[in-house]
């Protein structure tokens, strides 16, 4: 299937900074990982599940590649004005498997229990965090929860690192703030060496990356 246009910033999105830590995620970062991953990556008959849609900054760069995306956020209202399947919430007890990829952007300062949560419903995972989320920390209260447990008896099968992205939307097209952080994708479930595989994305991948995104916002009647 031909690679379909998707929105550079959904119409009448807004990204403010609530309680839930809610960014917009640009474009690239995903394309990004969809190259790295090469055959690896999601196939158009593969289930999908993007947790943490938001205003599908994520989930509209994997539709336009014929890839089937179900969407959920925790927000009802982000539930309602962007159609998402159904309101995902990561602290309800987990579905027993049933998808072939989980996709998301997940609010940092929950990340570490939604990514137990994904590797609970899917075979394989990619969330993009920042890279600060890779070290081996206990939980003050709970540390058999921590990363450092979550690393020790499921480690990724691959990081991306990717350079700084602009967590937001277009300056002057929304209420808000922005954020830019140092991310990686960290991937769960892909074929590795016995270890994890480590790839860094160069910037002038970016901008061939924000290149064509501008190409086919062209072609769009």
């Amino acid at each position: 299937m031909a690679d379909q246009p998707f929105e550079l910033a959904p119409a009448g999105a807004e990204c403010e900074v609530k309680d839930l830590d809610q960014f917009w995620t640009p474009p690239w970062p995903t394309l990004a990982l969809l190259e790295n991953l090469g055959e690896l990556g999601p196939k158009p008959t593969d289930t999908i599940l993007e947790p943490c849609a938001g205003a599908n900054g994520i989930t509209s760069v994997l539709r336009s590649k014929g890839l089937l995306v179900n969407t959920g956020d925790i927000d009802p209202e982000m539930v309602e004005r962007y159609g998402h399947h159904y309101t995902w919430d990561y602290a309800s007890p987990p579905k027993s498997g049933g998808w072939d990829w989980g996709i998301t952007n997940p609010p940092f300062n929950q990340g570490t229990a939604i990514v137990r949560r994904l590797l609970a419903e899917c075979t394989r995972v990619a969330v993009l965090l920042r890279c600060t989320w890779g070290e081996p920390c206990l939980e003050e209260r709970e540390p058999w929860e921590g990363r450092a447990s979550l690393f020790d008896l499921d480690p990724p099968s691959r990081m991306i690192w990717i350079p700084r992205p602009t967590f937001g939307l277009p300056s002057g097209s929304f209420k808000g703030s922005t954020d830019s952080a140092t991310c990686c994708w960290f991937i769960w479930g892909t074929p590795s060496n016995g270890g994890t595989e480590t790839f860094w994305v160069h910037p002038r991948d970016v901008w061939r990356h924000v290149g064509q995104l501008a190409l086919d916002l062209m072609e769009v009647p």
